[in-house]
């Protein structure tokens, strides 16, 4: 392939239609759509979605759970230039409001069920937008009244107009807007090009050595760009299959995973766990399981080496963010058990990346600690709406400021080491939480996992609080918690508070919720008569 591809999404699946027209591209509870089913299927949406006044441009939002559905719905949208909204189906219902609001949807399409949640009734109960046209039902499987009355009004849609549609849709247009998670505010949208998407993903694909024979799990959510990137759109890349899991739940998870013969098994820290928690995980034949990304949230070598000897491949370090698409840096397969558990690898191809003073910005040499900054294709069109945001995200240098604090080592891997809105600010000295909470469960076996926090504070601005979950049936005190960062960090990072929780706050992506645990910690800290 030449070093970038200048497809937009349906281009890429009209592609692997031509090329793999046989091979099974999704595959879900049985039920099984060739590439041609999937490209031949998508047109027949996308054209009633044409009939019904939707063109290139238009805003078309997504809640649904993880389906057939969900996937070819999106690509019939991408088909005739339409920007998919791609929300959160856990969103609260002021929550949905506000961003459809926002983000100026006209049409919604929505699924059955997510969770405990009944999406066909949430949707009912939103309130009449201004530029909302129509809520269209998707279903699960690709079969529905809301899809088959798109598909009898495509009828009406010659095959000039449509082809007329699609060749309007240029490589450089929207064609999703994802959200950030917001852990430390509210969500931001952020634009993804069509060639954003499609150069991620084939890099991805490239590092994941994968191929058509491949068969990627979707494990975690498709509106957050860690499944779309490295295993929805990687798949494409390739001509892999893409399985759905019947649900996210880690049952449906372990099944898929089993019966469908996936070989490749991308994840956050949190569900890795959760699914090696299970009583009857070994009782799954996983075997066919070659390789897997994970990323999003922090883990220790230990913990990393669980998940690779538990299932059984070979896992691979990466670090990505909404507003690079989702793929910034990845460990090579071959590297050491070290750099891959310790480190998230080397910028990916053609990504130019550099770490830089918070301050001055400028790039610093390898072993000093500042800004993790890219630039390149990958790079996000913007925040929706929002340019004042955006020019504070990419500078005047073209760079995407992540915001996660690193450092580049002797052989071009980085090490990240925090956040800097996680900064702690006290008495002017910038503490990192991450060096703390490394102290904490380095150096004592009985601490399964430490967060450190800032609490506000009027004589200093901020005060430390460690807040820490214990291994089971572990005992420690709070002086005990201060001593172990006494003896081994400077006396002004020792926290004034310690707190004991058996649980945090997560979100989807298995980050600790910053806002809700320092509330939490708040809380608890005035209970106890200490704030």
């Amino acid at each position: 392939m030449p070093e970038f591809c200048n497809l937009t999404l349906g281009g890429l699946l009209k592609l692997n239609a031509e090329k793999y027209p046989s091979r099974n591209a999704i595959e879900y509870c049985g039920k099984a759509w060739t590439w041609r089913d999937f490209d031949r299927v998508s047109d027949s949406i996308a054209k009633g979605l044409l009939a019904r006044g939707a063109k290139r441009g238009t805003h078309i939002g997504i809640i649904s759970s993880d389906s057939p559905s969900f996937l070819i719905f999106m690509l019939a949208v991408h088909k005739i230039g339409g920007v998919c909204v791609l929300f959160n189906p856990g969103y609260g219902k002021s929550e949905l409001e506000a961003l459809i609001s926002f983000t100026d949807i006209e049409f919604l399409a929505s699924g059955e069920q997510y969770r405990e949640v009944n999406l066909r009734e949430l949707v009912e109960s939103l309130p009449g937008f201004p530029l909302l046209r129509q809520i269209i039902y998707i279903g699960d499987a690709a079969e529905s009244e809301g899809l088959d009355a798109l598909r009898k009004d495509g009828a009406s849609v010659g095959e000039e107009e449509y082809a007329a549609a699609q060749s309007a849709v240029k490589p450089e247009d929207t064609a999703n807007i994802l959200f950030t998670s917001g852990t430390t505010g509210s969500p931001k949208a952020v634009m993804i090009s069509h060639f954003a998407q499609v150069n991620t993903s084939i890099t991805q694909a490239e590092d994941l050595s994968a191929s058509c024979d491949d068969r990627f799990c979707v494990g975690i959510p498709m509106f957050h760009c860690f499944c779309l990137s490295a295993t929805v759109f990687s798949a494409f890349a390739v001509g892999g299959c893409v399985c759905f899991p019947e649900s996210l739940r880690t049952a449906g998870i372990m099944k898929t995973l089993s019966e469908s013969r996936c070989t490749v098994f991308n994840s956050v820290p949190s569900l890795f766990y959760a699914l090696l928690a299970r009583p009857d995980f070994k009782s799954y034949d996983i075997s066919a399981l070659r390789t897997g990304l994970i990323g999003g949230a922090g883990y220790t070598p230990e913990q990393f080496k669980s998940i690779e000897e538990g299932f059984g491949f070979t896992l691979m370090a990466s670090l990505g963010m909404t507003e690079a698409t989702g793929g910034i840096t990845v460990t090579y397969p071959h590297d050491s058990f070290k750099v891959r558990s310790t480190t998230v690898g080397h910028f990916m191809k053609n990504v130019s990346g550099s770490v830089c003073d918070i301050n001055s910005g400028k790039e610093l040499p390898e072993g000093k600690t500042g800004e993790i900054c890219v630039s390149g294709f990958m790079v996000m069109k913007g925040y929706y709406k929002q340019p004042e945001l955006t020019k504070l995200a990419i500078d005047e240098k073209g760079r995407l400021h992540s915001g996660d604090l690193g450092f580049l080592d002797k052989n071009g891997n980085l090490h990240v080491t925090g956040r800097i809105k996680e900064l702690i600010n006290r008495g002017g000295e910038k503490i990192s939480p991450h060096q703390i909470e490394n102290c904490l469960t380095d150096n004592d076996r009985r601490i399964k996992t430490a967060k450190a926090i800032g609490i506000p504070d009027v004589h200093y601005g901020e005060e430390i609080c460690v807040c820490v979950i214990l291994e089971e049936g572990a005992q420690m005190s709070e002086d005990e918690v201060r001593a172990i960062v006494k003896k081994h960090l400077a006396r002004y990072k020792v926290p004034k508070y310690v707190l004991f929780f058996d649980s945090f706050p997560y979100n989807f992506k298995g980050k600790v919720t910053n806002k809700l645990l320092q509330e939490k910690a708040i809380e608890r800290l005035k209970a106890q008569g200490l704030y």
